[in-house]
């Protein structure tokens, strides 16, 4: 048997406005479900938050949102959980120029000291300029009509997530995409990653798109339970190590077909590890370097003589298909 990989049923778009220019500062975060292909509003809701800090009056210029009107509102962190309650039946999360609202949830979970939702995410904003070109402008009411979408009230948070939402939706369409393997290699935009230790990798343009781009099955996964350990697969009694972003399936996926096939998934790179599985490296994430600490470690192991090989997501999955 197996199963379509990322497979999308609902969107969860979201959108923060923020009392300053500090990423930490939300102060209003909204949320929108649509059901995944019908487009059907499952839930739409907007939610004040006090940020404890003070406010700018350009940003209350431009939401709206004053100190008075939070002053008894909950905590970020008594907020953030209305995300992560929404991750449910493989949701994509998707937000206009997604590396501001990313960046907010980021900066607020480390402020609260709490753990990041780990979620899978679009931005809105890179997928139409890589599918809509030429559009004089690719604001979130500039690509709204483009789209063919109504009037909204822009910059009261529920509005906007919903309609990220329906431009996301709208974007998918046009790809025929199901997935959101399907959706990244059509548009040429990957989709990002948040994980709980406040990690991330962005949603970021490859090249450039392929809408017409044919169902070859290479999002087809197998599942865990049609997987038993044998001493002919290749990573049987093999140590596997994974770095960088994953484009084809969520790395907690990857790591349970390893350890299905009777392999041994490991966090950090040493001299038992065989092989070390390299996915998008994420230039905002590497803060200047050009690889991740792991690949540099396996690759000096490699080079001193030890039986570690150094492979790619695609040979990966070919690996384990």
């Amino acid at each position: 048997m197996s199963a379509k990989a990322n497979r999308i049923s609902r969107i969860l778009g979201i959108d923060f406005e923020t009392a300053n220019r500090t990423r930490s500062s939300a102060c209003s975060l909204g949320l929108c479900v649509l059901d995944f292909p019908s487009g059907a509003v499952l839930e739409k809701k907007q939610f004040l938050i006090n940020p404890n800090v003070q406010f700018d009056y350009f940003n209350t210029l431009v939401n709206g949102i004053t100190p008075d009107m939070v002053k008894d509102a909950p905590l970020f962190q008594d907020v953030v959980g209305e995300i992560s309650s929404r991750l449910i039946h493989n949701t994509i999360v998707v937000a206009h120029n997604a590396p501001f609202d990313i960046s907010v949830l980021r900066n607020s979970c480390d402020v609260a000291q709490i753990p990041v939702p780990e979620l899978n995410y679009f931005c809105t904003l890179k997928l139409s300029r890589s599918l809509l070109p030429g559009m004089a402008s690719y604001t979130l009411p500039a690509v709204a009509v483009k789209c063919g979408l109504p009037d909204f009230r822009h910059h009261l948070a529920d509005d906007d997530a919903e309609t990220c939402a329906k431009i996301f939706l709208h974007l998918a369409n046009m790809c025929n995409a199901e997935t959101i393997h399907q959706l990244s290699l059509r548009s040429g935009v990957w989709f990002g990653q948040t994980y709980a230790d406040g990690s991330y990798s962005s949603c970021h343009k490859t090249r450039e798109p392929q809408i017409d781009l044919p169902d070859d099955g290479s999002d087809i996964l197998p599942e865990c339970s049609s997987i038993t350990p044998n001493e002919s697969n290749p990573l049987f009694g093999k140590t596997v190590v994974f770095t960088g972003a994953l484009c084809g399936m969520p790395r907690t996926e990857a790591e349970s077909i390893v350890a299905a096939a009777g392999g041994v998934v490991g966090k950090g790179v040493t001299k038992k590890t065989n092989f070390i599985v390299c996915g998008y490296q994420d230039p905002a994430v590497l803060n200047g370097h050009k690889k991740s600490s792991k690949l540099i470690k396996a690759e000096q192991y490699a080079a001193d003589g030890c039986d570690i090989q150094i492979i790619p997501e695609e040979l990966f999955r070919t690996m384990i298909s």
